[in-house]
């Protein structure tokens, strides 16, 4: 038996305990021990978090409802099952139930939907996972901004916690729209783009990790790059988080205007 798809699997282990509630109303069963591995769907039962899940909303009803009624109901949680024959076969067919395998024998197990109502927390991941993958198929499909692409395949959301002009510096080396003189030379802005010291085109990469004028200033850079693990590639160095103040303080100390 599967839930709705989109589900998180908080969301189906608090299913698995509303079913056994139902299943205690349906065969009228006086005494129910309810079991469960999941730690967090009990603490969010016990602390009756009513506005955050409509299961746990559900559970708190019925197991109250029952329990007016003379039922004797109760939760335990059990450390995880690995190990344990009996559930290792569980977990088996809840696998078996849930692959995209057409051709497998289906009297080994009746694989039911059930229309289950969604909680607000899943229906929001689902969008935000809905249009995140359309967003990326347009960023991946679209011909401009390959300098940035090559740094970020996939479009993401960073929080860097820079100053706005940091910001806009880190962002003009990612695209390569900076003032560097390979950028102005196809902007017509610079005769020919190549670097003043190496007399080789200036570009982002010639900038951070080869051009001798700023030796100096990049073996401070690529130690502190070094410690927090980062690789001498322009696409690293621009795409971790941790690197993008090292990057600014690096052309800082190049006294370039990005």
């Amino acid at each position: 038996m599967t839930i709705n798809p989109y589900a998180s699997s908080f969301s189906a282990e608090l299913y698995g305990i509303l079913r056994a509630l139902y299943c205690v109303v349906t065969y009228s069963i006086p005494k129910a021990l309810i079991i469960t591995d999941s730690l967090t769907a009990l603490q969010a039962i016990n602390i009756r978090c009513w506005t955050s899940h409509i299961f746990v909303t559900k559970i708190v009803l019925l197991s109250s409802t029952l329990i007016k009624a003379g039922r004797e109901i109760a939760f335990m949680w059990v450390p995880g099952h690995r190990g344990v024959p009996g559930n290792e076969i569980e977990d088996s067919l809840a696998r078996l139930a849930t692959s995209n395998n057409r051709h497998q024998d289906v009297s080994q197990i009746r694989l039911k939907t059930v229309n289950t109502c969604m909680s607000y927390a899943d229906i929001c991941q689902h969008l935000r996972d809905h249009f995140d993958d359309v967003w990326n198929t347009q960023y991946q499909s679209d011909p401009k901004g390959t300098s940035y692409k090559a740094v970020f395949p996939r479009r993401r959301k960073e929080d860097l916690r820079l100053v706005q002009t940091d910001t806009a510096t880190l962002f003009r080396l990612r695209t390569g729209h900076c003032k560097l003189h390979l950028h102005h030379f196809r902007l017509g802005l610079h005769q020919d783009g190549l670097c003043d010291a190496c007399h080789t085109p200036e570009t982002v990469a010639h900038f951070l990790l080869v051009c001798p004028q700023y030796h100096a200033q990049r073996a401070i850079l690529m130690a502190k790059l070094r410690k927090i693990g980062v690789t001498a590639n322009t696409a690293d160095i621009l795409r971790n988080p941790g690197a993008s103040c090292h990057v600014q303080h690096f052309v800082d100390a190049t006294n370039r205007t990005l």
